[in-house]
């Protein structure tokens, strides 16, 4: 049935939602890099993504890995995903115990653990050596 969705229209839309650090910036790796749930919080239209809106206006690791699974089902080469930005994100957001925080400062637990180990998958890094996996695994 993907034959029958608009798959370009839609992969330009999940890229407007990457949410990129701002050029004169330096942005904690925790708030940039991943992607957010929508254009809700005021970030302008862009399908290469934007920088936030406001300090409310951030990549969310549960909105990482969905955007990241919709453009691999509609068949994109993530080749347009700034893949260190998305890992030092990704990073950022483990705790001392080995869990993940949905966002910075958000709630963690193993549902956000997952969401890390699949987005460093999806993203080439297999072995997950963006993430400490020995404290990850004892959290689990």
């Amino acid at each position: 049935q993907l034959d029958r969705i608009d798959a370009p229209s839609i992969i330009r839309w999940v890229y407007s939602l990457q949410v990129l650090p701002a050029d004169d910036s330096n942005a904690p790796p925790e708030c940039c890099g991943g992607f957010r749930g929508s254009g809700y919080m005021g970030a302008p239209f862009d399908e290469r993504g934007s920088v936030s809106s406001c300090e409310y206006d951030s990549a969310h690791i549960a909105m990482t890995y969905t955007a990241l699974a919709v453009l691999l089902i509609l068949g994109d080469d993530l080749s347009r995903v700034k893949r260190e930005s998305a890992l030092r994100f990704v990073s950022a957001l483990q705790d001392g115990t080995g869990c993940f925080a949905a966002y910075s400062g958000g709630e963690r637990d193993m549902r956000f653990l997952f969401c890390a180990t699949a987005i460093c998958a999806m993203l080439g890094d297999a072995r997950c050596d963006s993430i400490d996996v020995s404290s990850a695994t004892q959290y689990v």
